[in-house]
């Protein structure tokens, strides 16, 4: 597998407004850009890790069409209801599942996923189950399979906490 890293620089941002309104043109920039560059295809199996609001489960469900399926487990009831009713709203529903679960562990077989993607969960796990959690994604994966994580950074000791870092602390 190949991947990338893409860094959301002050390029990117001008003329994107200020405040909440351009943290969430950088979160839909970098969620999209961290989804184009898992190349999904039709006919595979996706989980989607922390799937929030659903906005990636819509666009998966799409890539992956009738042939394929998308999986889902998030933390949140609140959020299933909000992601169920979006992908509804979309036609998708005979191509998502959502579970509504603590993670880890993963409750899925081995090697069930083709892809396994997050967008901005990854840091929200404890520092000392982040290795875990991978683990699982490897075990969820089939071989060759493709993982996927949009992550923010966090700033340096002394520097001001972005609008984004904020709003997780």
């Amino acid at each position: 597998t190949s991947g990338g890293c893409w860094l959301v620089g002050a390029d990117d941002v001008k003329g994107r407004g200020r405040g909440a309104r351009r943290m969430l043109w950088i979160m839909d920039f970098a969620r999209e850009k961290g989804l184009a560059a898992l190349n999904v295809a039709a006919g595979e199996r996706v989980l989607e890790i922390g799937y929030g609001t659903g906005h990636s489960l819509v666009q998966l469900a799409t890539e992956v069409g009738p042939e394929g399926h998308v999986s889902g487990v998030d933390i949140s009831a609140g959020m299933e209801t909000v992601a169920q009713k979006r992908v509804d709203e979309a036609g998708l529903t005979e191509r998502v599942s959502l579970s509504v679960a603590d993670v880890p562990p993963l409750d899925y077989a081995d090697g069930e996923f083709d892809v396994v993607s997050m967008s901005f969960t990854l840091e929200l796990f404890a520092l000392n189950l982040i290795p875990t959690v991978l683990q699982e994604i490897r075990r969820v994966l089939k071989p060759g399979g493709r993982m996927g994580t949009v992550s923010m950074a966090l700033s340096k000791p002394g520097e001001q906490d972005s609008a984004l870092e904020k709003t997780y602390k």
